[in-house]
């Protein structure tokens, strides 16, 4: 569950915290993402600030499709938080094109949230 998620991503939180010179990527997803593990980031210098962050979608109607458990707006809040705690962080993201059912609209959401 996500009980479990979070607890494994503070284990590795606090691994980082004694290891020296490592210098990668965190991944976590909009719907359990620990404000430690940004806190984590913030604060040591062996930790590079970058961050995966998968939309998979810019429509919260398919992401509901999808059953991502998050919406656009969702998504789009905890970009502006993670911005304003690590104001030079590179984000990346996947996403995904052509889900069942999805609409031209829908598409030209994720193509707008892309460009945000």
């Amino acid at each position: 569950g996500i009980d479990g998620k979070v607890s494994h991503r503070r284990g590795l939180a606090r691994k980082i915290y004694g290891e020296g010179g490592v210098n990668w990527p965190v991944g976590s997803t909009v719907k359990d993402f620990p404000d430690e593990l940004l806190e984590v980031i913030t604060r040591r210098q062996n930790v590079c600030k970058q961050l995966h962050l998968p939309a998979q979608s810019g429509s919260s109607t398919n992401l509901q499709r999808m059953r991502r458990g998050y919406t656009r707006e969702a998504y789009l809040e905890l970009v502006d938080h993670v911005r304003a705690a690590i104001p030079h962080v590179a984000l990346s993201s996947d996403f995904i094109s052509g889900f069942c059912e999805e609409t031209e609209e829908e598409h030209r959401d994720t193509v707008t949230l892309m460009e945000q």
